[in-house]
C-alpha cells in the first residue's frame, strides 16, 4: 500500500480513537442528583418569557443591555431546570457573541432593543460573568454527558487562572477585569465575584487545586473587610498592600454587589457565624433592612431589599441556624423586579434544593 495511504489511515484512525475517548470519558461527578429539575418550570418559564430573546438574556434595567453576567445566569438556571434546547441557544448565543480571543468573554453587549447595530459596547471582560459561564458549562456536561461543554469550561478556566488571577502579599486575588483594576501600589475587587461553588467545582471537577486558594483568599477578604456601622464588606474593595478600604473609585456602599456575598459563601456549604454574623446583624437589626448601606456615613437607602434580595436573605438565616425551609418559602419575583432580582431568587431556590439533598 502507499507510504502516504497508510500514514493518512492512521490519522483517521487516531482521529476516531480521540472523538471516542471524548465521548466516552467520565465527567467527573459532583454530588448532585441530576434526574430531576432542580428548578420549578413554573419560575423558569416565567423568567424566560420576560428576559429571553433569541439566546440574549436582557437586563431591562440597564437599558436592555446584554452582560456576560446574565448568559452565565440563564445558563445556570437553564441546566437546573434541566432544559438542554435553551441551555444549548444561550451557549451559541453567548460563544458566538461574547467570546474573546483569549477565551474569556466580552462583557457588555447593547443597548439595541431597538438597533439595527446591535455589538459589542465594551470589550473587557467582567470576570464573575467568566466564572459563572464556566461552572454552568460543567453543570452541563455532567448533566447531559457533554464532553463539548467540558472542555469548553476547562478553557475558560484555564483562562482565567492565566489572565484574571494575581497574586498580592500572599493572597490569590480575582480581577474584576482584565483592564483597569490592578495598578503597582493597589488592586480594587469585588468579594461578590468570588463565586464559592463554582471554585469547589473547579477544583474537584477540572483538578485545578488554585481554585481551593483563590476561595481561602476570599474567606480572609471577607472576614477583614468590614466598615461602617454593621461591619460589612463593600461592593467594591481597595486593597493596598495588606491595608483594606472601600474602593476610591466607586461609592462605598454595601449594595447590590455584595448581597451576593452571603449566597456564595451558604451556596458552598459555610454557614459559620464568624463569615455570616455582618449580615445577619444587618438584617435582624429591625424592621426590614435597606436595599444597601453607606459604610462611611451609615446612611441607609430609602427602600428596602428586592425578591431576590429577600431570598438570599432567607436562605442566609435558615442555614446558619440549621432551621430546613421548602423553596416555596422564598420570596417569589413579581412584575416590578428585574432580570437581577429575578436572577438571586431563582438560584437562592437552585442552591436551596441542592443544599437540602
Amino acid at each position: 500500500m502507499n507510504r502516504r495511504v497508510l500514514i493518512f489511515s492512521g490519522i483517521i484512525v487516531l482521529g476516531m480513537a480521540v472523538m471516542l475517548y471524548l465521548a466516552s470519558r467520565p465527567v467527573a461527578p459532583s454530588g448532585r442528583e441530576l434526574s430531576e429539575p432542580v428548578l420549578e418550570t413554573e419560575q423558569w418559564n416565567a423568567f424566560t418569557a420576560r428576559f429571553l430573546r433569541a439566546g440574549r438574556i436582557i437586563d431591562q434595567d440597564n437599558n436592555g443591555i446584554t452582560h456576560s453576567e446574565g448568559q452565565g445566569y440563564g445558563l445556570l438556571l437553564a441546566e437546573a431546570a434541566a432544559d438542554r434546547a435553551t441551555f444549548e441557544v444561550i451557549w451559541t448565543w453567548t460563544r458566538d457573541h461574547l467570546l474573546r480571543a483569549d477565551s474569556l468573554f466580552a462583557w457588555r453587549y447593547g443597548p439595541c432593543e431597538e438597533s439595527h447595530d446591535c455589538r459589542i459596547t465594551d470589550f473587557n471582560n467582567a470576570t464573575d460573568g467568566d466564572i459563572l459561564i464556566a461552572w454552568a458549562l460543567l453543570r452541563a456536561a455532567e448533566r447531559w454527558r457533554i464532553p463539548e461543554y467540558h472542555e469548553a469550561a476547562r478553557r475558560i478556566v484555564d483562562a482565567l487562572e492565566k489572565h484574571a488571577l494575581i497574586k498580592r502579599d500572599g493572597r490569590y486575588l480575582v480581577l474584576p477585569g482584565l483592564s483597569g483594576f490592578a495598578e503597582t501600589q493597589s488592586v480594587t475587587v469585588n468579594l461578590s465575584y468570588w463565586v464559592f461553588p463554582a471554585f469547589k467545582a473547579f477544583a474537584a471537577q477540572l483538578d485545578a487545586p488554585i481554585w481551593r486558594d483563590v476561595a481561602d483568599s476570599g474567606r480572609d477578604l471577607i472576614q477583614n473587610a468590614r466598615f461602617g456601622k454593621w461591619n460589612l464588606p463593600p461592593d467594591w474593595l481597595e486593597l493596598h498592600g495588606r491595608d483594606l478600604k472601600p474602593s476610591p473609585k466607586f461609592e462605598p456602599l454595601y449594595g447590590f454587589n455584595a448581597i451576593r456575598i452571603p449566597l456564595h459563601l451558604v451556596w458552598a456549604g459555610e454557614t459559620s457565624d464568624s463569615l455570616l454574623k455582618p449580615f445577619l446583624d444587618f438584617w435582624t437589626a429591625g424592621g426590614s433592612p435597606p436595599a444597601w448601606v453607606n459604610l462611611v456615613d451609615n446612611s441607609p437607602a430609602e427602600y428596602g431589599p428586592s425578591a431576590g434580595s429577600n431570598a438570599i436573605i432567607t436562605i442566609t438565616t435558615s442555614r446558619n441556624s440549621g432551621k430546613k425551609i421548602a423553596a416555596e418559602s422564598l420570596p417569589t419575583p413579581g412584575k416590578d423586579d428585574g432580570y437581577y432580582s429575578w436572577s438571586l431568587a431563582l438560584l437562592s431556590r437552585v442552591a436551596l434544593h441542592e443544599l437540602e439533598q
